[in-house]
């Protein structure tokens, strides 16, 4: 009896491919536990693709674009919130975190304390305003 190798078949090959964890991570990891609204919001920032145009109900025509955006999560309730954003400067990030309380305000909580990562987030802007 004559063994042969089968062919490889990059099509059953694909088919039968699974998701995986990479090293070890879990794919989704759950947030820091809080007891009540407002003790812990995770902050971050993101990028589009392409800029999209500013909201312009009346008035002359604009060229401006939103570029970026900041996002927050509650991780009580989960609540997202997401403010976009014309630049990446400290002045337009600490207008975000501005509506996002006012937000939280008229919801009746108070945020104690942001979670964030580096980035627009170590500025000394950002770090004095939420002192």
């Amino acid at each position: 009896m004559i063994k042969a190798e089968i062919p490889f078949c990059p099509t059953c090959t694909y088919s039968k491919a699974t998701r995986k964890t990479w090293k070890g991570k879990v794919l989704s990891k759950p947030l820091k536990e809080t007891e009540y609204p407002g003790q812990c919001v995770s902050v971050d920032s993101f990028e589009l693709a392409t800029a999209r145009f500013t909201a312009q109900i009346k008035g002359v025509l604009t060229k401006k674009r939103y570029r970026l955006g900041t996002i927050y999560v509650a991780h009580f309730s989960d609540l997202s919130y997401a403010f976009l954003q014309e630049n990446e400067t400290s002045k337009e990030t600490l207008k975000g975190k501005l509506a996002f309380e006012q937000y939280a305000r008229e919801l009746g909580v108070e945020i104690e304390h942001y979670h964030a990562d580096n980035g627009r987030f170590m500025d000394n802007a950002f770090i004095n305003h939420v002192k």
